[in-house]
Formats: structure tokens, sequence, C-alpha cells
């Protein structure tokens, strides 16, 4: 089966009757030499009203889409509808409490950690909270909300202090870990879910903010303030900086594509960039960038001239869903398709509607 026949892009109208991926524009080969990925426009398909800050599929409930949206977890199922998990209520106030009645300061990370637990990183609570998907009630699950504080080398999970942490993930080689990234304390933590403890795993980096793990090679990237950092998690000491900007570009979402792509979400610079890396080397090609200003005639040419047009303004988060690469920005998240079919290395535009 085509991943497009997946039923919630299907719903969407993003396929055709065979099973195809629709394209309004052309794919795109985004690299010169030895790229082995075409990326092609869909449509915007989620009209948030607010930016999306996270995006992950939901574990719970197949179909569905989880999505951190400012003050509230919601979820967007297939049928098209937005369905509250918790917060908002009480606007960007830290509260305890059920559905509604629950309030976070700014949610920007999320994680599903088994059959009924989401954890979620309150940034600007400081803390990790945890939903219980049966109720859909908020509980303390670390650190001390309302209470910012500096990254103690070892501490209990309810004693310790975050200063606007940003992500937790977990990897698939490790059990009982979760990795948290502790922004404005410079540091990435490791909270033991046995012993119920917090312990600085990577010290002084700088602005640490989203986490994705290869799980294959055992290797952590990070996006921090001024570029991308690969950390092979059993020997901390390898880590290096992989792609390098001389200013803070700030570096947000990120998603793995495979061992040596990733795409990731540049604040400042307005774009989404997917980035190449083999051995020492690396380099990254803009996929989406910021509408350019022009007038209505001038604009009407632009789109008639250019096979691949990706826009995106303020994007925040990336996430690889079922196929399709989906990017949060301000209002919406826009869906974008890509093969992983090898091609030549010539840098030319190729027709290609349908994998």
């Amino acid at each position: 089966m085509s991943v497009c026949s997946y039923h919630l892009f299907n719903k969407l109208g993003l396929c055709t009757n065979e099973g195809h991926w629709k394209f309004r524009r052309h794919l795109h080969v985004v690299c010169s030499f030895n790229c082995s990925y075409k990326f092609g426009v869909g449509k915007d398909i989620i009209w948030t009203d607010r930016k999306a800050d996270y995006i992950r599929d939901d574990n719970y409930v197949d179909g569905n889409l989880l999505l951190a949206i400012s003050h509230k977890v919601m979820t967007y199922s297939s049928d098209g509808g937005f369905e509250l998990i918790a917060g908002g209520n009480s606007g960007a106030r830290y509260k305890e409490g059920v559905r509604d009645k629950a309030g976070f300061g700014w949610v920007t990370s999320l994680r599903q950690i088994n059959s009924t637990a989401l954890v979620v990183v309150d940034k600007s609570s400081h803390c990790i909270r945890l939903i219980d998907r049966e109720t859909n009630g908020t509980s303390q699950f670390a650190g001390n909300c309302t209470v910012s504080g500096g990254a103690s080398a070892m501490c209990s999970s309810q004693q310790c202090t975050f200063d606007h942490p940003y992500d937790i993930q977990l990897n698939d080689f490790e059990e009982d870990f979760l990795y948290i990234t502790d922004a404005s304390n410079h540091a990435i933590r490791r909270m033991d879910l046995v012993n119920n403890s917090v312990s600085i795993f990577i010290a002084d980096v700088k602005g640490p903010r989203y986490i994705e793990f290869d799980n294959k090679n055992q290797v952590m990237y990070v996006t921090i303030e001024t570029g991308l950092l690969r950390v092979p998690v059993i020997d901390v000491e390898l880590r290096s900086l992989v792609l390098a900007t001389a200013v803070s570009n700030d570096f947000f979402g990120l998603a793995l594509l495979d061992s040596n792509t990733v795409v990731v979400a540049a604040l400042k610079s307005n774009s989404v960039q997917v980035a190449l890396l083999e051995g020492s080397n690396s380099s990254a090609s803009n996929i989406c960038v910021k509408p350019k200003k022009m007038k209505v005639e001038a604009r009407k040419k632009h789109k008639m001239e250019t096979p691949f047009r990706c826009e995106v303004y303020v994007p925040y988060s990336v996430a690889v869903v079922h196929g399709a690469l989906l990017i949060g920005q301000v209002n919406f998240v826009k869906r974008i398709a890509f093969s992983s079919e090898l091609h030549s290395s010539l840098p030319h535009i190729r027709k290609l509607y349908a994998y």
C-alpha cells in the first residue's frame, strides 16, 4: 500500500484514487550533489490559527496528529477536526486540572511514552507535565512548575529545576531514559525513569532546542542557537557541530529523514533547510523560504515561472509523519511530500507527479 493511502491524507484529498500523492507543483531536486531526496509542495492541510509549536503522530489514536499550539495540547483527526486534550482556559498560566481546566505557560514539545502517558514540556512554567490520555488530567512530572533554577549535577525529578526547557525525547536503544533540552541552563539533561532522577548529559551547549535520534547509529542531533549538534550517545566526547552559522540563526525544529539527511527549521532566516551530512562534510539547501515582496502581477508571473514554490513564514516545527514532511508555522501546518528515489546529480527541475 502506498503511504499516501494512509487514511488521514486520503481524507484530506491529498491522494489520487490510485493511492498516489497529488501535487500542485513539480517535485524539485533540492541539491546538486549526491542528494537522494526530491520534495514537492502539497497544500496547507491544517489551519491552526496560531503557530504550531510541535507536531507528532498520535500513538494513542491511530490516524490522528498531536499538536502543541501555544497554551494547548490538541489532536487533529482524519476527519479534519480538532479536539482539545488539555489547556487553554487559564491563558498563559500554570494550573493542574482536567482538559480545559488545566493551564500551560507555553507548550513546546510532547512525547507519548506509553499507551496512556503523554509527557509535555511547559517551557514558560519551567517544568515537565504529564497528561493521562484516559482522563485528560494533568500532573507535575519533573521540575518545580513556575520556578526556574539551575541545572544540578544530580537531583530527583520532583526537586530538580529547569530554566526554559524545550524538548523531551527518548530513543529505541536505551530503556528508561528521557532526554530534555534545558535551554537557558545551556544543558541537555537525562532523566532516569527507574531511579526517578535527573542528571546532566551534556553541559555548556548554547541554547539547545530540539532533539532527534538516529537509532541505527545511536546518535543524537540537537538544534542549538548557532547550528546543529551531532552527539554520539555512547561517547559524548565525540560530539561535533555539523552545521554552523556565522551568526545566530535560531534553529528550532528538526526531523530526521535518514542517517545522513536532516531537515531543520531556521527561524531567523525564515526558511526550512535540508542538511546533508557526509563524514566531516556537511551542506544545506533551502526547501522553503520567506515569501518575496512583490506586486500582484509580478507575483503571478513568478508563480508561472517557478515550478517549485514553498513559502514559509516563521517556521518553528517540522515532523515526518507517514511519508510527508509537516511544517508548523504561523496559523497553519504546511505539508511537503518527498521521495527517496535515487536520481542523477544534475541540479535541474524534473516533473514527477506521483510516487
